[in-house]
């Protein structure tokens, strides 16, 4: 058995190919053979599969960052985190709500943008996303599976402090990576804290122009932009939903830090163990 934390254990990156060669899905797990039966059961498009390749990876993160490559320069059909080609509408292929959850939000306002390579025009709501270290956990599981208080319990005990975070932000401070979410584009967010910026320098403006709103002209107020709700219930398996449907929370526009012991506190969920994770004595 690997007592390993997940972040730590050796991971694989998997596609599925169709009968023609088309790329049909990229995904990563830590549980190959276990990952391939929960796709065989719960994906409608399952039967297209005819033939799948793998490259292992040695921990969580390294395979995170093949994943998004892949995904943004492959772009498989049926995957919709990271995929620029995909609209809602994809979503609708598998049993897994829309990690996005554009199914359930209003359209707001309306937004102009063009494309610095090569001047396209888009006209979409935008809104800011969020997410923490490693709670993407959330994807080997539905919400009739595992609980967001256990989810909750299982991401705070398995994964190492945001020592990063912590120099910048103090003892217990946990990064919050922005992005800026469309139906049809999702870029790093402009205007991060330096040290919580996810891809440096590389963010929405460094491809788009500034968005105008289409009703008025005006442009943007990033703090402005809706932050998306991600939850974990019965219809909403958002990709890291567990932790504002356990905790209650979700972070203000573009907030570079989380204190996570706090939030567990004022929770009452599991506190991360300050001994061993934060090098301190409780």
């Amino acid at each position: 058995m690997n007592t390993l934390p997940l972040e730590h254990r050796p991971h694989t990156l998997y596609r599925f190919f169709a009968e023609n060669g088309a790329l049909l899905y990229v995904g990563i797990t830590a549980a190959l053979p276990t990952r391939l039966t929960d796709h065989r059961d719960d994906k409608p498009w399952w039967t297209e599969v005819a033939r799948v390749t793998i490259a292992h990876h040695p921990d969580r993160e390294s395979v995170l960052a093949a994943e998004l490559v892949a995904i943004k320069t492959e772009m498989p059909r049926y995957n919709i985190q990271h995929n620029a080609s995909k609209s809602i509408a994809t979503a609708a292929a598998s049993k897994r709500p829309n990690w996005r959850g554009w199914c359930n939000e209003p359209a707001g306002d309306i937004w102009q943008f063009r494309s610095r390579a090569s001047g396209y025009q888009k006209e979409e709501p935008l809104r800011l996303y969020w997410e923490l270290h490693c709670d993407p956990i959330s994807d080997d599981w539905l919400p009739d599976e595992i609980a967001a208080e256990e989810l909750w319990r299982i991401w705070i005990t398995r994964y190492p402090r945001d020592e990063h975070a912590e120099a910048l932000f103090g003892p217990g401070a946990m990064r919050i990576w922005w992005f800026v979410d469309g139906h049809s584009i999702f870029e790093g967010a402009p205007f991060q804290h330096p040290g919580a910026s996810r891809y440096g320098a590389d963010d929405f403006l460094s491809h788009y122009s500034v968005p105008l709103n289409a009703a008025t002209g005006e442009a943007i107020q990033w703090t402005r932009l809706p932050v998306v709700d991600k939850l974990w219930r019965s219809g909403r398996a958002d990709k890291g939903g567990f932790i504002q449907e356990a905790t209650g929370w979700k972070p203000s526009p573009l907030q570079p830090y989380v204190d996570v012991q706090q939030l567990a506190r004022a929770a009452r969920l599991t506190q991360p163990d300050t001994a061993r994770d934060l090098g301190r004595v409780a």
